[in-house]
């Protein structure tokens, strides 16, 4: 078998790519050993979607759905009550605050701060090219995992030059 991203032989691979990263809840569409090589696999978790899921909109819809990370965690969020502070949900799904300003602390405690204000992040721009990357991504994962292991499947892909 040949990796579907660099064509390289990847028949020793020991990594399964989940076509959507684990990290935004998917834990049953995952592709089989050798189907992306180790290098590619770990190129995309690196190069892509680590930056992907770091953008501000991506850990703002991962934190609302309590989409736990690899570590068990869901994502800090930013909400402003007398300054920045890190609002974070633990794994039974209760929201908590994390203010590290004794200041602000007295201030909510004394009831002079009332208010916690939570920005509405935006959709990233249209023509970003992290995400554009990761659609193209997504793609040819989803021909290869809905083709395997009809004879043939693997020359269809790697070998197609629309897909390179």
């Amino acid at each position: 078998m040949r990796c579907i991203f660099c064509k390289a032989i990847s028949d020793k691979s020991k990594s399964r790519e989940h076509i959507i990263p684990e990290s935004l809840g998917n834990v049953e569409h995952v592709l089989e050993r050798g189907v992306v090589c180790d290098s590619c696999n770990q190129y995309f978790a690196i190069k892509l979607e680590k930056i992907l899921l770091d953008y501000p909109y991506f850990k703002h819809v991962r934190h609302y759905a309590g989409i736990l990370s690899k570590k068990g965690k869901v994502p800090l969020i930013q909400g402003i009550i007398g300054g920045i502070v890190d609002i974070g949900r633990d794994k039974s799904g209760t929201t908590f605050i994390s203010v590290d300003n004794s200041i602000i602390i007295n201030k909510i405690t004394s009831g002079q701060i009332k208010h916690l204000i939570v920005p509405i992040i935006n959709e990233p721009e249209k023509n970003d090219k992290i995400v554009s990357r990761f659609i193209g991504k997504v793609a040819i994962e989803s021909l290869a995992y809905i083709f395997y292991p009809t004879k043939g499947w693997n020359e269809e892909i790697v070998d197609k030059p629309e897909l390179d």
